[in-house]
């Protein structure tokens, strides 16, 4: 089953609580320097992320966190110094990828945010 979804990233090395402060949201998942790993162990570096916005096609999945960040007015200028912000694009394909295609209004959008941009195309073909 071929799956697309976009998610915003945000890791660092300080607690995630302030990253929660800086957009007045909460996030859909997080972890802190020091919390416990589900198997063992523990973190060394703080993780804070939204929720995974799907679509038919990356294309869209991307268009759908832009307009979530734009319109829950997300300040990335608030983060932390510490704290890096990363819009981390996710396809999974079963038999070949489709590929995706950004319209200029989009790259513009995202630009304006400028924030770095992760590409994470799996393809699960059967050989």
């Amino acid at each position: 089953m071929d799956r697309s979804y976009a998610y915003l990233r945000v890791v660092g090395r300080s607690n995630v609580a302030a990253v929660t402060d800086a957009f007045g949201i909460q996030p859909a998942k997080s972890w802190s320097v020091g919390d416990t790993r589900s198997r063992g162990g523990v973190y060394d570096f703080s993780h804070w992320q939204t929720a995974e916005f799907e679509g038919p096609s990356l294309d869209d999945a991307v268009r759908a966190l832009v307009d979530f960040i734009e319109q829950a007015g997300l300040d990335f200028s608030r983060l932390p110094t510490d704290f890096d912000a990363t819009i981390q694009c996710v396809g999974y394909h079963e038999d070949q990828s489709p590929g995706f295609h950004f319209e200029a209004d989009l790259v513009r959008r995202l630009g304006r945010m400028g924030l770095a941009i992760d590409f994470d195309l799996y393809c699960h073909a059967e050989q």
